[in-house]
């Protein structure tokens, strides 16, 4: 009894997660096109959208040091980070900082631009470890991923978004950096494995709720008269 119950359970759980798991990969595949869009990250920051989600953008400086976590035991499970065009306030700042410091690193603290108005973040599944996340921002090279807005996003992802753009962070979209959609054939495989256990599990659960025969209970035989019955004599 105790077997069927855990068991029921367990299919309902994974059914449960397989077909989450495959209706947002099958949307995604039927909504995304086979080769990326590209668009720039000064046309995102300007409030330009993609036709659809998969997106490659052009060089981008990763504000590594302002990134937010979430961590699932020693691990880190989702990082954000601002992805800034080189048309940024905050960029351009600094260029003028550059300028007229030959060092940054004499740049007085009351000269230091605000790290605001941010626009675009990446979210990025490369660092396993807290040790692994920069503590200095770098230009990088472009990327591609899948691109969703505030709306799209979870209640924790949500979270993590305004611990960085504190004032507006409805304003901020989101690329999912290096993430590709996956074939229609896939999230619909999935999708179809969770039905299964789901029905699995709902054949186990009835089968836990039917209740066994008492094995104490006498068995009486139809033809074998009970106490008080009358008993024609023969």
């Amino acid at each position: 009894m105790l077997l069927i119950f855990r068991g029921w359970y367990f299919c309902g759980f994974a059914a449960i997660g397989c077909v989450g798991f495959g209706v947002n990969e099958l949307n995604l595949a039927l909504n995304a096109a086979t080769e990326p869009e590209a668009i720039t990250m000064a046309e995102l920051e300007q409030g330009k959208r993609p036709s659809q989600p998969f997106v490659s953008v052009d060089d981008y400086y990763a504000v590594y040091g302002a990134t937010a976590y979430e961590t699932k035991g020693t691990r880190v499970k989702d990082a954000f980070f601002p992805m800034l065009s080189s048309k940024h306030p905050w960029c351009l700042a600094w260029d003028q900082l550059a300028t007229k410091y030959d060092d940054l690193a004499k740049v007085p603290n009351g000269e230091m631009p605000a790290l605001d108005q941010i626009k675009v973040m990446g979210l990025t599944d490369e660092f396993k470890k807290l040790s692994q996340i920069p503590d200095e921002g770098r230009m990088e090279d472009g990327a591609i991923g899948i691109f969703y807005t505030y709306d799209d996003c979870t209640s924790d992802e949500r979270e993590l978004i305004a611990m960085i753009e504190k004032d507006h962070p409805e304003d901020v979209v989101v690329i999912e950096i290096g993430r590709k959609p996956k074939s229609v054939m896939f999230g619909a495989a999935f999708t179809l494995v969770g039905v299964v256990l789901a029905g699995l599990a709902i054949m186990m659960f009835r089968k836990n709720r039917t209740p066994e025969p008492d094995e104490d209970e006498e068995e009486y035989d139809d033809d074998e008269p009970a106490d008080g019955d009358a008993v024609r004599p023969r």
